[in-house]
């Protein structure tokens, strides 16, 4: 006898299948579970973000609780030398002056009773940041349990829709096959916004190095070549020149540099574009000890233009580094949307699915 096809099985065919009512009361469970811990990812993430805050401020009150400590033990030491010292006691009632002797004294002590006021006062700040981080991590385990809790009722639950439906029986249902659809174009959706929110993320990265090559390395070059040229008229010329192409050198392979790894950074983000043209002058160009006011001033004017060409090309590259920055936070923004429409799709097959199972239980 020829056994039935998938395209030949009806529904009722499919519920008398054996296991499938003990497949549908398991898929019930799995969704109980799913909905007793809808809210533990949520919740998870709020105490992992409490946890870091009242670390960070840990961490800071610790730095503030040393230094109050030190100011506290340096008045101390203040207070005692000036209570302890007899010689300028003794100098200060030869001359008449013990009064001020004893107000110089007080108010040494009142210095160091602030100081060790303050001391403790954050010391106890430091103590109850501390006790709020203990009493934040007792969730923590529970709230990590039930996270993989979820993770793992999800798993089990597509792995027995699988198991009872592997051979296609789902064509039976075309609801189901229509959300299911719609969560696979979803995750495709969301998996194009993930490797677009990581490569503007990557690009931004790599335009800091650029902003870097430009803003500092060659600025800083210009501005030492400069220097060196307004020294020319009061030493060797030589050594002066020297100096002052080698720093035009350097600022000159910083914007090459940089053109050079903005090219890789299209790569990841077609619409971050080039550097402008920037002409690196030769500046004084020689002479030595004999050369004349007339060249001094023509190289300078020659660095001083291409100083205001690196400029143009810093101006260029910080423009770039704000519209990468915006175009990270769409994306991110973006993957977010994505996550959330994954999601929506993924509930909205579980409640077909969750139908289905439901129709086999009657």
């Amino acid at each position: 006898m020829r056994g039935t096809s998938t395209s030949q099985l009806t529904q009722p065919e499919v519920a008398a299948r054996p296991g499938i009512q003990e497949a549908a009361a398991k898929s019930k469970d799995l969704q109980r579970i799913l909905a007793e811990t809808s809210s533990a990812a949520a919740l998870l993430a709020k105490n992992q973000s409490e946890l870091a805050s009242l670390q960070a401020a840990i961490t800071a009150s610790d730095a503030r609780v040393k230094d109050l400590d030190l100011a506290a033990q340096k008045e101390q030491l203040d207070h005692a030398r000036l209570r302890d010292s007899r010689v300028k006691r003794f100098a200060y009632s030869a001359t008449g002056r013990k009064a001020k002797f004893d107000a110089q004294a007080r108010a040494e002590e009142a210095e160091y009773l602030a100081a060790l006021q303050l001391a403790q006062r954050e010391t106890d700040a430091n103590a109850a940041l501390r006790g709020q981080l203990h009493a934040a991590h007792k969730p923590l385990g529970e709230l990590q349990r039930e996270v993989a809790r979820r993770a793992q009722a999800g798993q089990d639950l597509e792995a027995l829709y699988g198991t009872v439906f592997n051979d296609g029986t789902w064509a039976l249902f075309p609801d189901e096959a229509a959300s299911r659809k719609k969560l696979v174009a979803a995750q495709e959706a969301h998996r194009a916004a993930v490797e677009r929110a990581a490569a503007e993320e990557k690009a931004a990265a790599m335009l800091s190095e650029v902003q870097q090559l430009v803003s500092g390395a060659a600025v800083k070059a210009i501005d030492e070549a400069l220097h060196y040229s307004r020294r020319h008229p009061f030493n060797n010329g030589v050594v002066a020149d020297m100096l002052e192409h080698d720093a035009l050198g350097r600022a000159g392979m910083a914007v090459v540099r940089a053109r050079m790894k903005l090219i890789d950074v299209r790569e990841l983000s077609p619409m971050v574009g080039d550097l402008p043209e920037v002409a690196i002058g030769q500046g004084s160009g020689g002479g030595g000890p004999f050369r004349s006011w007339g060249t001094d001033d023509a190289g300078m004017d020659d660095i001083r233009r291409s100083q205001g060409e690196v400029q143009r090309a810093v101006k260029v590259v910080d423009d770039k580094v704000a519209a990468a920055a915006e175009r990270r936070r769409e994306a991110d923004a973006e993957v977010k949307v994505r996550e959330a429409v994954v999601e929506e799709a993924r509930v909205a097959l579980q409640m077909v699915r969750e139908k289905v199972f439901a129709s086999f239980s009657r």
